[in-house]
Parts: structure tokens; C-alpha cells; sequence
């Protein structure tokens, strides 16, 4: 029996792609003057998928917002299943 923990990331292109996608239709972000809310999305997803920090994450993308723009937006939205309910 194989005990080695297999550690899962989402950083295959389209899964990333198709999971950020799904965020963005359901959870709808106003973030205005902070990119669109796909590439939030995207940041924060491959964030958590590699345990690394947003800030390091969002260094990985051109053109990309700041670390604390991405939390000043995220802490806009005070209920995520209102946010979710209103699309």
C-alpha cells in the first residue's frame, strides 16, 4: 500500500480556467480599478491551489493588481451568498 500523500493543485490551465469561470458567473465582484473580476478570481484560485500568498500570486501575472488591492475588494463583498444570490 502506497502511503505518500499526493498533493492536488488546480494549476492546469483550463481546469484553472473552467473553475474561474464558474466563480465569476456565480459570485459577482465590482471591482473597479482592480482588473476584472476573472483575473481576482484566478489569482485567488491558483493562490489557494499552491498555498502561497496572494501577493507572490498575483506577482506571477502581468498586468496584474497588488496583493492588498485584491484584499481592499474581498473585503468589500461582506456576505458571499448574498453577492452569489444576486446574479
Amino acid at each position: 500500500m502506497d502511503n505518500s500523500v499526493e498533493k492536488l493543485v488546480l494549476n492546469d490551465e483550463e481546469t484553472l480556467t473552467e473553475v474561474v469561470n464558474c466563480l465569476a458567473k456565480h459570485i459577482p465582484i465590482n471591482s473597479k480599478g482592480a482588473g476584472d473580476a476573472q483575473s481576482l478570481f484566478k489569482i485567488l484560485v491558483r493562490a489557494a491551489s499552491k498555498q502561497d500568498t496572494i501577493e507572490n500570486t498575483s506577482q506571477e501575472f502581468k498586468k496584474a493588481t497588488c496583493g492588498n488591492n485584491i484584499r481592499y475588494h474581498l473585503g468589500k463583498i461582506s456576505d458571499f451568498e448574498e453577492a452569489r444570490k444576486s446574479t
